[in-house]
């Protein structure tokens, strides 16, 4: 299972239900379908499952980085690798419980956050900086997008 697969389904299950889901592919042996592939075995992922799952059901956003995964949720940011689920909410140093955007940077690998009332942050060596209307010039605290350039 590559990221992409993960995030392509983590995309349309954000417009349309409020879980994360993963395809499964065919055992390697299987005929091959022919093209264009349709994955017929769905992985759930909510707050329920047992390797750790999600902060909450209500995601906002999905960005897929190599092998990892990360995940915006509205109680805070998962990320999934490897087949586990880590996150980070407010007693783990992240400033806001919204995160609504997220964006990696290539070069230094930084996890820039959009938080929804919070302002934004930069996730960096396992640290949360928080820049917001009062320390950093931000207009407003409500931030619905980030990119990295």
């Amino acid at each position: 299972m590559n990221p992409w697969q993960t995030f392509l389904c983590g995309v349309t299950l954000v417009i349309m239900a409020p879980a994360l889901c993963r395809a499964e592919a065919p055992p390697k042996d299987a005929p091959s379908p022919g093209l264009p592939f349709v994955y017929e075995n769905w992985e759930v992922f909510t707050t329920k499952n047992t390797d750790g799952g999600l902060p909450n059901d209500h995601i906002f956003f999905v960005r897929a980085d190599g092998d990892r995964v990360w995940i915006g949720t509205e109680n805070g940011l998962a990320c999934y690798q490897d087949g586990k689920f880590k996150h980070w909410g407010k007693d783990d140093g992240l400033p806001w419980h919204v995160v609504a955007a997220i964006a990696v940077s290539p070069l230094t690998g930084d996890v820039w956050l959009g938080l929804f009332g919070g302002g934004l942050c930069r996730f960096s060596g396992g640290r949360f900086d928080h820049f917001h209307q009062l320390n950093s010039g931000l207009v407003n605290d409500v931030v619905y997008g980030v990119a990295v350039q």
